[in-house]
This record gives structure tokens, sequence and C-alpha cells, in this order.
């Protein structure tokens, strides 16, 4: 079984994976509606695969704990060389995120680009939104851009030019009075980049709790932290917050940098992340803007 967390607003507190059936019982758990359609041996061998990379985040954590130490669990956004590059386009990239609202477009429930079902066990686990609506727009999924969402924001795109090894980047669309609780992704060696670009309420009503540091969500300002640790999501206004969210690989020395590269390029066969980019681009050729399941 992948690694689950355990106890409150503590560090990296995790029963680790013990038996291969374990493992493969949650990659069971977690692939998304119609994975596998080719039949049980097909969907066996999805299962399998997930299984795998389920147990190499395990082994990449291990890594990590031995080489690199305890990584601080909120960075330093100047640790990244392109973060202000993205800061300098803040006004452009929310006209942008603007212009597609008012064009009609509505980023869908995070559960449907996973392929889940809105409100299932299986959604729930992949995102533990329990009060409220979170949405997400996604321009990269799993290190590949997606024409039929990029090509509207052309200047997002530009900024983005800078930055590499990225994962996962999309608008992250927090609905008023919701609520993500406590959790912990999977993938230690990743790294949650965030701009805020639309903070509404007052100070403090969009907010993060990453480990026991509550961060107060103002605009334009960024925020980085590591994604395998617990951190938790409010939105307490009436409106949207919404974020430029980039997901990128840890720096970390060589040669563990070669085996957490390895491990992220990965994280596109995780059960409920196979297949992602397909499923966006079918909701965007469908009429539908394409959202992901994330923290």
């Amino acid at each position: 079984m992948a690694p689950e967390p355990v106890g409150g607003a503590g560090v990296r507190v995790y029963v680790p994976g013990v038996s291969g059936r374990r493992y493969l019982a949650r990659s069971r758990h977690l692939l998304p509606v119609g994975a596998g359609s080719g039949g049980r041996l097909r969907r066996g061998v999805v299962a399998l695969h997930g299984a795998v990379v389920l147990a190499l985040f395990d082994l990449n954590d291990a890594v990590v704990s031995r080489w690199r130490g305890d990584p601080p669990a909120v960075w330093e956004s100047g640790s990244l060389p392109w973060v202000r590059s993205l800061e300098e386009a803040r006004a452009e990239i929310v006209r942008e995120y603007r212009r597609f609202r008012a064009e009609g477009g509505l980023p869908p429930h995070d559960a449907r680009i996973a392929g889940l079902e809105p409100g299932t066990t299986e959604a729930t686990d992949a995102a533990p939104v329990d009060q409220g609506v979170w949405r997400v727009l996604i321009l990269v999924a799993n290190g590949r851009w997606v024409p039929e969402t990029a090509e509207r924001f052309p200047a997002t795109v530009a900024a983005l030019g800078a930055c590499p090894q990225m994962t996962t980047v999309g608008f992250s669309v927090l609905e008023g009075h919701s609520h993500i609780a406590d959790h912990a992704d999977p993938n230690r060696g990743a790294l949650r980049y965030q701009l805020p670009l639309v903070v509404p309420g007052d100070p403090g009503d969009c907010r993060i709790r990453v480990v026991d540091r509550v961060i107060e969500w103002r605009e334009g300002e960024s925020v980085l932290f590591d994604v395998n640790v617990m951190h938790e999501v409010w939105n307490d206004s009436d409106e949207d917050r919404v974020l430029l969210m980039v997901e990128t690989a840890m720096p970390l020395r060589f040669p563990v940098s070669l085996l957490n590269r390895f491990v992220q390029h990965q994280y596109r066969y995780h059960p409920s992340h196979r297949g992602m980019a397909e499923r966006v681009a079918a909701l965007a050729r469908e009429g539908a803007p394409a959202g992901v399941a994330g923290g």
C-alpha cells in the first residue's frame, strides 16, 4: 500500500508500504473510471504498473531522506531562478484568466480529469475536498503541454518558458467557502509553486497551512513548498481564489537528482494520473475547459 499519512499537523509521518499486495490494492483503488477498458487483463496490467510506481515513490523518499536529510517544508521562493519572471508577468496572466472566464470557460470539478466520479471515496482519496469545490485548469499534464488549453494563454505560456522540469502547470481555483483537508502528496522530491493571482475576502480568508506554518495568500507573493508534507487549504471568502500552480522537481545534488527526475517522470503512471494529458485534451475538445486533481 502507498504510504498513508497518520497524525495531525506534523511533518512527514508515514506508515511505509510493507508488501507488494498492499501496493497493488492501493493502485486498484485509485484507478480512473474506465482504466484498462480492454478487459480484466488490461486493467490488471495497469494496476500492476501503478503499484510499481507507488513502490518507486517509497524508494525515492528513502534515498532523498538519506542523502538530502530533511528538506524544509516551506522553501524560499527565490530558490528557483524563474520565479521572478512569473511574478513580473502576473498582471498579464490575470488578464488572460479573466478573459477565459468571460468567454464562458469554467474549469471542471477536480475529480473529472483524474477519471474519477466526484464525491466518491476514490475522488476524496485523490483530493480530500470536504467542503465546497476545487477546480484546476491544466496547461501542462505529466510534463506535456496540452495545446487545447495552453493555446488560450499565450502570455502565460511565454512566462513559463524559463521553468525547467515542469510536471504539472495549471490555474488552481478554489471556490468560496471551500476546504481541502489535511493531506500530503505521495511524490517526495517535488515542489509546488503557487503564484496568487486573485485572493478575495479579508486578509487570512484564503490561506494554506504547511505542517505547522499558516501562510496567508497575498496577490503577487509567491509560495513554494514540499508537496510531500502535510498541508491544508481554506477559502473562507465568498468568491473564487485563483493561483497559478507549477509542480517541479526539488533541487537535489547529483546523483540523487537523477533518481528523483526519473521518479517524477514516472508520476504520469500513478493510478489517478495515468492518461491525464489525454483526458484534459478530450475535455477541451468537448468544449469543457480541463482541470485536474491535486494538492
